[in-house]
């Protein structure tokens, strides 16, 4: 029994069993409805400015992480905190999402050549 317990707790990561334990969605609930040009322009226009986004929004994480180690007073301020790591954890996945789709679609393809293969 304990065996299975640890088995589940460490195929998932913290973050997670942190949706799970406070009952949140993930992006794949999500469907996303835009058109396909549309999707392209929003994921090049969060590729271009990925490196920014992802700075402010990890700077927001660690200052929620200090409060929620430093400060919190009660567990209704604990359970807001991880609240608030969770969404904005969401955000950055899926900002990575939209730029990942966006490389995916301009990085040129490599050709294999059979004869040289290094």
């Amino acid at each position: 029994m304990l065996t299975e317990i640890y088995e589940y707790l460490f195929r998932k990561s913290a973050t997670l069993l942190n949706r799970e334990q406070l009952g949140s969605l993930s992006f794949d609930d999500v469907r996303d409805e835009l058109a396909e040009e549309e999707r392209k322009t929003r994921n090049a226009s969060i590729s271009s400015s990925f490196q920014h986004i992802e700075l402010s929004i990890k700077k927001l994480l660690i200052a929620q992480q200090e409060f929620m180690a430093n400060q919190c007073e009660n567990e209704q301020q604990l359970l807001f905190a991880r609240g608030s790591v969770n969404g904005l954890t969401l955000a950055l996945e899926e900002m990575k999402s939209y730029k990942s789709q966006h490389e995916e679609l301009t990085s040129p393809k490599e050709k294999f050549n059979k004869f040289n293969p290094i």
